[in-house]
């Protein structure tokens, strides 16, 4: 009878212990990717024992970094080159009246090219014309995560660029817009 009792104890005696041991790895688990989730580090990559990435976990990686790239948007973009304010104008000329005035060195999206020397600009939520003799252009870059990145090129490489990247894209998204002037011929008849 006593052998029992001791046999009882033990069973729970290790079952208690087992217990503890998987709560405790529960928690340092739990610290460990804490931690790693609050670090600037990048995620390491998963690894078996012998640092060999093996092929399911590298379709898992690359997987992942589809999806990145899937979800970042790429726009054509310019910086202002001026060491002034520039204009900014309801209309593709210097009498156009003047919307607002961007500070020197503010990237901001061009939506529509000239062939006039000006280009239609986003700055933040507002519109208007800006002469492209302000512009230095290029490829702007905003991830999911909210970073934005502006890479400086030829006007033709970050069309180039904008349409590798946005396939469907219609042709002329950055097509010329008529000027006022073509816009009263075409409607008189």
């Amino acid at each position: 009878m006593n052998d029992k009792r001791i046999n009882r104890f033990l069973t729970l005696a290790i079952v208690a212990l087992s217990v503890m041991i998987i709560v405790l790895a529960a928690l340092l688990v739990q610290k460990g990717s804490a931690t790693l989730a609050n670090s600037k580090e990048p995620m390491p990559l998963p690894m078996s024992s012998n640092g060999v990435v093996f092929a399911s976990e590298q379709q898992v990686i690359d997987e992942q970094v589809a999806m990145e790239e899937a979800q970042k948007e790429v726009m054509l973009g310019a910086v202002i080159s001026a060491n002034t304010g520039v204009n900014i104008r309801t209309l593709p000329s210097k009498e156009g009246d003047i919307v607002l005035s961007a500070s020197p060195h503010q990237l901001v999206q061009v939506t529509k090219l000239r062939d006039d020397g000006w280009s239609f600009i986003m700055y933040g939520s507002r519109g208007g014309y800006i002469s492209d003799e302000f512009l230095v252009y290029g490829l702007i870059v905003k991830s999911a995560s909210g970073q934005t990145e502006f890479t400086e090129m030829s006007l033709e490489d970050a069309v180039a660029g904008y349409f590798r990247e946005n396939p469907d894209a219609p042709s002329d998204t950055f097509s010329d817009i008529p000027s006022t002037e073509e816009e009263e011929t075409d409607n008189v008849e």
